[in-house]
């Protein structure tokens, strides 16, 4: 229940949550300090979210082309994929 959810949030899991500061909204939001343990997680997430958008089209192209579905039959992509 509601009630119950509410309880158990108020009891335990509020004390030990921390919010994720990409999570924030940005009016509360303040960027972590330079080079500490939250700073280069966030750099790190930024970088590999930035190369996976920049590769994502080659990537399926490319997996798609290797699979070789147009001499295969057609139940190999669901076996495959």
């Amino acid at each position: 229940s509601k009630e119950c959810q509410t309880a158990s949030w108020q009891s335990s899991h509020k004390l030990n949550c921390r919010t994720h500061p990409s999570n924030e909204p940005a009016s509360k939001a303040k960027p972590p300090a330079k080079f500490s343990l939250e700073w280069m997680e966030l750099e790190e997430y930024r970088v590999y979210t930035r190369w996976i958008e920049l590769w994502r089209s080659c990537f399926q192209t490319w997996a798609t082309i290797a699979m070789n579905l147009a001499n295969h039959p057609p139940s190999r992509v669901m076996t495959h994929w």
